[in-house]
C-alpha cells in the first residue's frame, strides 16, 4: 500500500523523532513541533493537538478536499496503478488483465482502515460529569443577562460537558444515535482562552487510552460534530453549525430554544465535511453555517461543494452560509479571526 510517510512527505518536510517522523500539523494553526506524528509502522498519522487521524487516504482527503472515491484515485495515480484496468479485471478478462487487477485491488484495499468505530462506554462520561473546570467557571462568571444566566447551567448539562482528571474540559463528541464516539480535552485559562503552553493542552480521550494502555487501538476513532446527539431530540430545530465547542455552548446560551436553533460545531475550521454533515443531510435537515470571520471563504466554497455533489446526485440540501451576523456586530477589537463567542462576549459586557 501506499507509505503514509511518502504521502505526507510530498506535502510537508518531516522531521525524524525516535520510530516516527514528525512536522507541523496542516490541519490547525499548529506551533510546536511534536503535536503532528507520522507512523511508518502503523502507516498511519495522527496529530495530538486537534485529533486529525487516519491512513493515507484519509490525509489526501483532508488535503485535497476529496472523497473516498478520489483519493483513491489520487493515490493510484501516484503509485501508476490504473483503476479503470482493475475494474477490468474484476469483470473477468484477460488473465494479465486480472492479475494487474487483483495487485491493484490489494493496494487500494490497504489503504481503507477496516477496524470497527470506537464507541466509549456511558459510564466514562457519567464518571465525568463533574463542570467544576476553568472553561464551566468562566461561562458561569460572565456578566449575562438574567435570562440568559438562568440557563447556563442546563446547557452545560445538555451539552454533557465533563472535566477530566487533568482538570481539561471535556467536549464529548455523542452522534445522532447516542453513540460516545470520543471526547475532546482541553485546559483553558480563567479569562476564556485555550491555555495551550500546557503539556497536552488539547488532547482526545481515545489518545489518552492509547497511550496508557501502550498498544494501537483495536478501534478506529470516527469524530462527529459537537452536539449531534441534541439533533434527535431537537428534531423540528434549524441546526446552526460553528467551528469551535465554546462557540457552541456560548450560542445556546446566549440565544436560547433550542427547539427552534441548536447550535452545534465541528471543532475546527477544516472538519466542516460531507461526512461529518451527512446524517444531517440525510435527514434533509435546516442548516446554516457561520464561519469564524477568517474562514468565510473556506466555508462557503465546502458547502457550495457539498451542494454540487449532491446535485449530481439528483438531491437537494438545505444548507447556507450565514455571514449576517458577524457583518452587522463585528468590530475591529474583535480581530481578524474572531468567531460569534468573541463578539457575544464583548457584548454582554456593554448591554
Amino acid at each position: 500500500g501506499a507509505r503514509i510517510e511518502d504521502v505526507v512527505g510530498a506535502y510537508l518536510p518531516l522531521r525524524r523523532s525516535g520510530s516516527e517522523l514528525t512536522c507541523l500539523c496542516p490541519f490547525h494553526e499548529d506551533h510546536r513541533i511534536g503535536n503532528f506524528k507520522v507512523s511508518p509502522i502503523r502507516n498511519r498519522f495522527h496529530c495530538y493537538a486537534c485529533g486529525a487521524t487516519g491512513n493515507a487516504v484519509d490525509f489526501v482527503m483532508k488535503m485535497e478536499g476529496l472523497g473516498f472515491a478520489e483519493a483513491l484515485e489520487w493515490l493510484a495515480r501516484r503509485q501508476g496503478i490504473s483503476l479503470e484496468t482493475a475494474s477490468k479485471g474484476a469483470a473477468g478478462k484477460a488473465a494479465g488483465t486480472q492479475a494487474i487487477g487483483a495487485g491493484a485491488r490489494r493496494e487500494l484495499t490497504a489503504w481503507r482502515d477496516e477496524r470497527p468505530t470506537l464507541f466509549l462506554p456511558e459510564k466514562m462520561v457519567e464518571a465525568r460529569a463533574n463542570r467544576d473546570n476553568a472553561f464551566c467557571q468562566w461561562l458561569r462568571a460572565l456578566p449575562w443577562p438574567e435570562e440568559q444566566a438562568a440557563r447556563v447551567e442546563d446547557v452545560l448539562a445538555m451539552y454533557r460537558i465533563g472535566t477530566s482528571r487533568w482538570g481539561h474540559v471535556i467536549f464529548w463528541q455523542i452522534d445522532e444515535n447516542g453513540g460516545i464516539r470520543t471526547g475532546k480535552m482541553m485546559h483553558y485559562r480563567t479569562d476564556g482562552h485555550r491555555d495551550k503552553d500546557r503539556k497536552h493542552a488539547v488532547d482526545w480521550v481515545h489518545s489518552a487510552l492509547e497511550r496508557k494502555e501502550k498498544r494501537q487501538q483495536e478501534y478506529r476513532c470516527q469524530p462527529t460534530l459537537f452536539g449531534m446527539h441534541l439533533t434527535a431530540q431537537y428534531a423540528e430545530a434549524e441546526v446552526h453549525i460553528v467551528e469551535s465547542e465554546k462557540t457552541a455552548v456560548v450560542c445556546a446560551v446566549f440565544y436560547g430554544h433550542p427547539k427552534q436553533h441548536l447550535w452545534l460545531a465541528t471543532g475546527g475550521k477544516n472538519e466542516l465535511t460531507a461526512e461529518r454533515l451527512q446524517p444531517l443531510l440525510d435527514a434533509r435537515r435546516r442548516i446554516t453555517l457561520h464561519p469564524d470571520r477568517d474562514a468565510i471563504a473556506d466555508w462557503q466554497a465546502t458547502a457550495s461543494e457539498i451542494a454540487r455533489e449532491a446535485a449530481k446526485k439528483g438531491r437537494t440540501v438545505r444548507l447556507r452560509v450565514d455571514t449576517e451576523l458577524m457583518a452587522a456586530h463585528w468590530q475591529p477589537e474583535d480581530g481578524e479571526k474572531a468567531d460569534l463567542a468573541d463578539i457575544i462576549e464583548r457584548r454582554i459586557y456593554v448591554l
